[in-house]
């Protein structure tokens, strides 16, 4: 069934089902663009998927690359430890640089009580008669006696020197500290076993010394 409009020149058809066709067409237009914005959705929604796992593999490299490192660094180190626990194993427990304690020796002479100073002494002989002066047996003549001292000293240790033998016959070190508990200008020459890690240790050496009964 038809029916007719007047328009400009004439006269045209009008589908009778023009109004159904239409709205199956929008229809259709809904539900294209709903399945398009559905398929735009998931486009999206697997693109910041994919940007959160990237994001994710650069933070486990950047991981990697900081473990890596610190294993590498801790490597060294331990290298390092252990060659510097060597190092002090074959040097007496002491390296370069290290602080040490040692016995300093202070000599101090008085005048000899024995000959007051004088360096003689008077002695009368029964068997030849008479009186003759002679060196003082207490000072050996020089008039005064020698006394030693023992303080805690510490300075750093500057020098190692080392003279071997073959065959492991002989094993000698020499440790040059440069004083920093008094002013000197000449360092102190000494071996590692007159060395102390502490002045604890210092100050008992010295009490050995002053308690042997060599002194």
């Amino acid at each position: 069934m038809y029916r007719y409009e007047e328009e400009d020149r004439g006269y045209f058809e009008v589908d009778e089902n023009f109004d159904f066709n239409t709205g199956i067409n929008k229809l259709l237009d809904q539900e294209v663009e709903k399945r398009l914005a559905a398929k735009l959705s998931n486009y999206e929604t697997v693109m910041q998927q994919q940007t959160e796992l990237e994001e994710k593999l650069r933070k486990q490299n950047q991981t990697v690359f900081e473990l890596q490192k610190e294993l590498k660094d801790a490597e060294k180190m331990f290298v390092k430890q252990g060659t510097d626990q060597t190092k002090r194993e074959l040097l007496g427990g002491f390296m370069l640089g290290d602080k040490v304690w040692f016995v300093k020796k202070n000599y101090t002479r008085t005048p000899c009580k024995t000959c007051a100073g004088d360096g003689n002494v008077e002695v009368t002989s029964a068997v030849v008669g008479g009186t003759f002066r002679v060196n003082c047996p207490t000072c050996r003549g020089y008039g005064t006696e020698s006394h030693c001292d023992y303080i805690v000293a510490h300075g750093k240790l500057t020098e190692i020197h080392f003279k071997t033998w073959a065959n492991g016959k002989c094993f000698e070190g020499k440790f040059y500290i440069e004083p920093t508990s008094y002013h000197s200008n000449d360092s102190v020459q000494t071996n590692h076993s007159q060395l102390f890690h502490s002045e604890e240790e210092c100050q008992q050496a010295i009490n050995d010394i002053l308690n042997s009964p060599t002194e």
